[in-house]
């Protein structure tokens, strides 16, 4: 029994995570499938085009995850403690969320990118090569993450605060603040080079961000107070 309630925040979490992407999915195939076929007709009245369409699709995409784990917190925290979990193990199953719903988001972003290459491949010529390709994707391993742990410490902070507060514009500040610094992190360019300082500071800004935002997240949650729903 004791490893049964010991688990239970894990099987919460993964049991949030498949829900929303089930209900998603139909949603995600059909962006994947829309951006490469307008990739292939742009191929063709545009030849020459040099920027990706993926790649601006995806960046908007980012926002998927980061607002649903904010309004999924928002709304499933008073249920979860209801149920009878502790505000530590709703911490620890909002961010198993969190990991899957943001590498699920970093894998889409990689699985994108090289649809568009493989159409590009059979109608035109292609803007980078696979292996180019594959790392404009697997850079949202770090800047998806940030994204969804951003919308989940926006929301936890709004939450601990609560409304009629002086400090309300405080997520409103954060939200500003992450939506700037993970546009910096993310059009970031990157050189993978032994004598080149810039991928040790995209990696060294990313997680910094990441250690930024999971503070935010666990302490705002730790003694928050469930306020009840207004009539």
């Amino acid at each position: 029994m004791s490893t049964v309630l010991d688990n239970r925040r894990y099987r919460y979490g993964l049991r949030i995570f498949t829900d929303v992407a089930r209900s998603s999915r139909y949603w995600i195939l059909g962006a994947l499938f829309l951006c490469t076929a307008a990739t292939a007709v742009t191929a063709q009245i545009w030849p020459g085009a040099d920027f990706s369409i993926w790649g601006v699709a995806v960046s908007i995409l980012q926002w998927f995850p980061a607002a649903l784990g904010g309004v999924y917190l928002f709304t499933m925290l008073p249920i979860m403690i209801s149920l009878g979990l502790t505000r530590r193990e709703f911490t620890v199953a909002f961010a198993v969320f969190g990991i899957l719903a943001a590498l699920a988001s970093a894998l889409i972003a990689i699985a994108g990118a090289l649809a568009e290459h493989a159409v590009l491949e059979l109608v035109a010529e292609p803007l980078n090569t696979w292996g180019g390709d594959f790392a404009a994707g697997a850079r949202y391993l770090m800047i998806a993450p940030i994204y969804t742990l951003g919308g989940m410490a926006v929301s936890a902070l709004t939450i601990r605060i609560g409304n009629g507060s002086a400090l309300l514009a405080a997520p409103l500040v954060l939200a500003a603040l992450i939506y700037a610094g993970t546009l910096m992190i993310e059009f970031f360019e990157v050189t993978v080079n032994a004598h080149d300082w810039t991928f040790a500071a995209w990696i060294g800004s990313g997680l910094v961000a990441l250690a930024a935002l999971a503070a935010v997240y666990t302490l705002s949650l730790r003694s928050v107070p469930i306020r009840p729903k207004r009539a």
